[in-house]
């Protein structure tokens, strides 16, 4: 909502897109990679449409009502809140919903990896994604930091150990944490914040 209001990092710039970087969604190719803050990478879109003129609209002060949504923010209710004023007041008066989605309800597994070789996560996470036409496997070997929920915890994120991830139309990606497992070729490392 700092955004919503005109406050924006520098680094972040015309970002009109943003993901965690043990994620690889298929857009992400079709836009220019603009910055990586910790974890995360921001892109824009290519050409006079990433540029000044993609933010050309005020903010109307309200969110749209996206129904699967409202489970994880207010600004999704049916009866959302209207952005007035600073975000300290807004968060006080809207807080976010004291529980956590479980990574089942969105098509992700967080699983806790046995201390066996690395190569058997990949064949792990392919029998766990058996039959789903799109799965995302994210696992930890240590299971003090492994997530147990959406969103993950920074924590949990510094701690992931491997990553599975199958899209229709796109080629199975596996990554590693080439900290804990030395990989032969570095696109099969997972991608960490500076």
């Amino acid at each position: 909502m700092e955004m919503l209001l005109g406050r924006v990092e520098a680094g972040v710039g015309l970002a009109t897109h943003y993901h965690a970087d043990w994620v690889t969604p298929s857009w992400d190719r079709a836009m220019d990679k603009l910055t990586m803050v910790n974890s995360h990478l921001f892109f824009r879109r290519r050409g006079a449409v990433g540029g000044t003129t993609a933010f050309v609209q005020r903010y109307k002060g309200e969110e749209p009502r996206i129904p699967v949504m409202s489970r994880l923010s207010a600004a999704h209710s049916a009866d959302p809140p209207k952005l007035e004023g600073a975000l300290p007041m807004l968060e006080r008066e809207y807080p976010a919903p004291p529980h956590r989605v479980p990574s089942t309800e969105v098509g992700v597994i967080l699983a806790t990896l046995p201390a066996t070789s690395p190569e058997a996560f990949r064949d792990l996470a392919e029998r766990r994604c058996a039959g789903l036409e799109e799965c995302r496997f994210i696992g930890w070997t240590d299971p003090l930091r492994k997530a147990g929920a959406l969103p993950l915890p920074g924590a949990s994120v510094d701690a992931i150990s491997f990553t599975f991830v199958r899209r229709p139309g796109t080629p199975d990606r596996a990554l590693w944490n080439c900290e804990q497992f030395g990989r032969s070729m570095s696109e099969q490392c997972l991608l960490r914040g500076s």
